[in-house]
């Protein structure tokens, strides 16, 4: 909820309101304190201020009469607007005056609900505030935990896979007393996972060399494309082009 700027304790201090009966100054539980300077709020507004500091917030008696009546409206001219035909010049300024009209109550709405989650988004950004640097460092102590897990299994498997290979060459070589000992190594590279953690291996890759990347792995440029024919290109080999048309409105 706005409060205005320049502010008496004659009148209640929310943005458009000139009510100056029933007025309370600084109201128990509202979410603006003493500390912001006295504010008069009216019955209202007060119940509103007090609202938005609270999980439960229930519109303001007067908005919410007012979003019943903008959504019986709207779905009455929904149904309107579908079944409206233009079919000559006077339709078409109809429809011209009805979507202008459409437009500004969009933008009346828009401030409204500007107006009323305001000072929600503020109040959410200061409690996810208060959380924020415990989070985060709790967040880097799981994610150094995991990476230096995730690096001792992939170690012990490489060993593990060492000392197979080890094995299968001293295997192949007649050597019984190297089998014995690869066999122990490979044993002792064993590692077994906690039951809370599983370990994914993923292969990852990126482009060194554009140039040497084959045919059938490249794709179209897409923004290039779309800037020759923005340009005035009407014909690319592979591309289908069209025009489209899109309706804009000042108001």
């Amino acid at each position: 909820m706005k409060l205005k700027k320049n502010r008496d304790l004659k009148t209640c201090n929310a943005m458009r309101c000139a009510r100056r009966v029933g007025l309370v100054v600084n109201a128990a539980g509202t979410i603006y304190p003493e500390e912001e300077g006295p504010i008069a709020l009216c019955q209202v507004h007060q119940d509103k201020a007090v609202h938005q500091g609270s999980l439960e917030i229930p519109p303001a008696p007067e908005t919410e009469a007012l979003l019943v009546q903008e959504a019986a409206e709207a779905v009455e001219i929904l149904d309107m607007v579908r079944a409206f035909e233009i079919v000559d010049q006077d339709t078409m300024g109809f429809a011209e005056e009805c979507s202008k009209d459409t437009k500004v109550k969009i933008k009346a709405l828009a401030a409204k609900k500007k107006e009323a989650v305001g000072p929600l988004n503020q109040a959410l950004k200061t409690v996810r505030g208060w959380f924020r640097p415990a989070e985060d460092h709790y967040r880097e102590c799981e994610k150094i935990w995991k990476a230096k897990i995730a690096a001792y299994a992939r170690a012990q498997a490489e060993a593990q896979r060492a000392a197979l290979e080890a094995v299968q060459t001293a295997h192949q070589a007649g050597d019984v007393q190297e089998v014995a000992q690869a066999m122990a190594k490979a044993s002792e590279a064993t590692v077994e996972i906690p039951k809370s953690i599983s370990i994914r291996s993923v292969w990852r890759c990126e482009i060194a060399n554009p140039t040497e990347v084959p045919q059938e792995y490249l794709s179209p440029d897409m923004d290039k494309i779309k800037a020759a024919v923005k340009a005035g290109a009407r014909e690319i080999p592979g591309v289908k082009i069209w025009e489209d048309s899109s309706v804009t409105q000042r108001t």
